[in-house]
């Protein structure tokens, strides 16, 4: 039988977490052949020993790579290639510590896919599992969770985003060489990752709970690039890869109406910032984020702001996208 899907996954310091991770995955009901290939990033943990019994005990569900050093990019993009060359007609996505909730999951979602070919990629719901105990558990979902609901490009844009990457599962031809050749540098990846699926075709929102995402302190998410200016220059970096990507006006439209939010939304997390020294490395997020000139014009306007702060009003649109 060949191989109808892949699922992706990457992995780093997830001793605690990657069991779960991969037996939600071995637990998978399908009739259709599956295999998990997983990226691990040269743990300083047990993860690797742990990934390596789970290939040992499974190994038509589980291919391990182990890097020999540590470089997440490098990793994520060998990921992504041995997920590309696996001939794998679908893809899913699955961090080492997240996990899965339905045994069915990759059934139903495929079942949707294969019935629908105008559809590019379907999602679940998620929950949220917090470890900080001080924070609420909460779901993916602005839909309620009540029925079944296309997706529209705005939806993966906002702020939140209402489905998490964690659920989705999609066709392999979302990754285009363009679109993978963009992708690379990408902060906010399960934005981009999301977004680009329109590209190929409608997007699906299933009223069901698939996955789990664990919030902890050592998680991507936790990270100084995903708060203030760094959420908010991230995305415009992204935002610029993707209007390079998509064909229709009336998408890049809406590309260009959450780009100019961010921009603006950048300039106000670092008028916030009054420490010298955190404004210098807010000012080196922005600096890695933003192509040069783009830099240089929001360096010198916020420069004239500080020296005259009654051009505020006069030089900034809206911050919400119409």
């Amino acid at each position: 039988m060949n191989l109808l899907l892949v699922i992706r996954i990457l992995t780093y310091n997830h001793e605690s977490y990657i069991s779960n991770c991969l037996e939600s995955i071995v637990a998978q009901k399908t009739t259709f052949r599956f295999k998990a290939i997983i990226g691990e990033d040269c743990s300083t943990d047990n993860t690797a020993l742990i990934c390596g019994e789970f290939e040992k005990h499974y190994p038509t569900l589980i291919e391990l790579h182990c890097s020999p050093f540590n470089n997440l990019q490098l990793n994520s993009s060998n990921n992504w290639e041995h997920c590309i060359n696996s001939g794998a007609k679908y893809i899913a996505l699955l961090e080492g510590d997240d996990f899965w909730i339905d045994s069915l999951k990759l059934q139903k979602q495929v079942d949707f896919l294969e019935g629908n070919p105008d559809y590019s990629a379907v999602f679940g719901s998620t929950e949220v599992l917090q470890e900080n105990p001080n924070k609420s558990s909460m779901a993916f979902s602005n839909f309620g969770g009540i029925e079944d609901c296309d997706l529209m490009l705005e939806d993966v844009l906002k702020e939140k985003m209402p489905v998490h990457i964690s659920s989705i599962l999609f066709r392999r031809e979302v990754l285009s060489p363009a679109f993978l050749k963009q992708k690379k540098g990408v902060v906010p990846g399960d934005r981009y990752m999301a977004a680009g699926c329109f590209i190929k075709g409608k997007v699906r929102y299933l009223a069901q709970p698939f996955s789990v995402y664990r919030r902890h302190s050592s998680g991507i998410s936790e990270t100084i690039e995903h708060f203030g200016v760094g959420l908010h220059a991230g995305n415009v970096h992204m935002f610029l890869k993707l209007l390079k990507l998509f064909p229709q006006q009336s998408d890049r439209n809406v590309l260009a109406s959450y780009l100019n939010w961010r921009l603006n939304e950048t300039a106000y997390a670092y008028r916030r910032i009054f420490e010298f020294s955190a404004k210098r490395r807010a000012l080196k997020l922005i600096y890695r984020f933003y192509p040069f000139q783009l830099f240089i014009k929001f360096f010198l306007r916020e420069t004239l702001i500080q020296l005259f702060p009654s051009l505020i009003q006069r030089i900034h649109a809206p911050s919400q996208p119409a």
